[in-house]
């Protein structure tokens, strides 16, 4: 399957968008430089006007936005074959959840200006197609 914006989804696993498309006050949002985790691990940045895809697996995992403004956390429950988006707001800064339908509105309106910073696969790998001539042990 593929989203709108062409983002393909493993059906195994599912996605975490995260967009930054917004400046913050008098634009003073967009001079920050952000680093996104998930579950610990460095994932990548989000500079203004990008966005960042992680892969994951099905499951409880917690998505940080850092940066000198300060730290966000957003806890998501990813399913398999779903798709999770969040805004990074500069001001208050923090990860906001956002339906599909508002998000995608969102980044359609800035395709422009908006583009793929990351795309981590931090996900279960896609299960080996078994052989039928093959004995399973």
């Amino acid at each position: 399957d593929a989203i709108d914006i062409g983002i393909a989804v493993d059906t195994a696993n599912g996605l975490v968008v995260l967009y930054r498309n917004t400046s913050g006050l008098m634009g003073s949002g967009s001079m920050l430089g952000v680093t996104v985790k998930v579950n610990g691990e460095a994932v990548g940045d989000l500079p203004h006007d990008t966005y960042v895809v992680v892969e994951l697996a099905p499951g409880k995992h917690t998505v940080t936005a850092l940066s000198a403004a300060g730290e966000s956390n957003w806890v998501v429950q990813v399913a398999a074959g779903a798709v999770q988006y969040a805004q990074l707001e500069p001001m208050p800064f923090r990860l906001q959840a956002k339906a599909s339908e508002a998000a995608l509105t969102e980044m359609r309106a800035d395709a422009a200006t908006l583009s793929l910073s990351v795309r981590a696969n931090l996900g279960a790998p896609a299960a080996a197609p078994v052989d039928p001539n093959v004995k399973q042990m």
